[in-house]
């Protein structure tokens, strides 16, 4: 039931930030690599400290009964298991703060990816009370594609068990965003947004993309944002409850309408003799395969 290197030495690192929270000597691991899972982490496993930070601080540091909970109940439920249980404890210490993994983990990704602090119109949990900090010892965390102007896309990979892409969206619209699940697995959920004076714009698209599925937001106007936006993608599906890798599933992102390209669609009809002049009617029924339901 040993839990991967990412809980433990990423979890020592994120104690130690609870412990000795001016001490900032964790700032020298950032950033990790977002693109790998958290489920199977190869990278080192120190900078994911960072992520327990996203997925705790909302509920309050440095004291008993606040975030520390969470990561305290993960330890609690993976000493008393006789199997590999990293996912389930984990969604137990969240669960018990009232969210789930999925949930916490990609508000988590949106508070990263904006980088503000929490002050002013800034509030948990699409902030960090850090995050300028972070950013002024490693810079911004790194970008993972970019859509350059509306009508563009953008194609990309994710791995399954709980990773995360940023892709910049253009600065000028407005723009529907539509996500593609172009692979044959995952559960890939996304949300566009960007930095305003009034606080976070943003706007989830609606649905959770399975194998082959798509999504679409109708529109997103980054006309009050103060840089470009940004989409922000997690890939939500758990292989098992600690998996020894992660598959990287294919995606598709539009910023502007989604165009398919041509299909030949052949008709079949009762043998009928239509004279010279005459005209006959024929009906067609075309049904979409899941995921192209926008396609014809």
């Amino acid at each position: 039931n040993r839990p991967d290197a990412a809980f433990i030495e990423g979890g020592a690192t994120w104690m130690e930030d609870e412990v000795f929270d001016t001490s900032d000597d964790n700032y020298n691991y950032l950033w990790p690599d977002f693109a790998q899972s958290m489920g199977a982490n190869t990278d080192s496993p120190y900078p994911y400290w960072v992520v327990f930070r996203a997925l705790t601080e909302r509920f309050g540091t440095g004291t008993a009964g606040a975030g520390e909970d969470v990561m305290q109940e993960f330890w609690e439920q993976t000493s008393m298991s006789a199997t590999s249980n990293q996912f389930p404890a984990l969604s137990l210490g969240l669960g018990a703060k009232g969210t789930s993994l999925a949930d916490a983990f990609h508000e988590g990704a949106i508070a990263l990816g904006l980088g503000q602090a929490c002050v002013g119109p800034w509030a948990y949990p699409y902030c960090l009370e850090e995050n300028p900090d972070y950013a002024a010892e490693a810079g911004a965390p790194p970008i993972h594609g970019a859509v350059a102007s509306a009508g563009g896309s953008f194609t990309g990979s994710i791995r399954d068990d709980y990773a995360i892409n940023w892709i910049r969206l253009p600065p000028s619209g407005p723009y529907p965003v539509t996500l593609r699940n172009t692979s044959t697995g995952g559960l890939l959920r996304a949300t566009v947004g960007c930095v305003t004076v009034s606080g976070p714009a943003l706007a989830p698209l609606p649905a959770v993309v399975g194998a082959g599925q798509s999504t679409v937001l109708p529109s997103f106007d980054p006309g009050s944002c103060s840089a470009a936006p940004v989409a922000v993608i997690t890939n939500q599906f758990e292989s098992s409850p600690n998996p020894a890798m992660s598959v990287s599933r294919s995606y598709q992102l539009i910023a502007g309408l989604f165009i398919p390209q041509a299909k030949r669609v052949t008709l079949k009809a009762k043998p009928r003799r239509v004279e010279e002049g005459n005209r006959t009617r024929l009906r067609a029924v075309v049904i979409p395969c899941q995921g192209h339901e926008g396609d014809v």
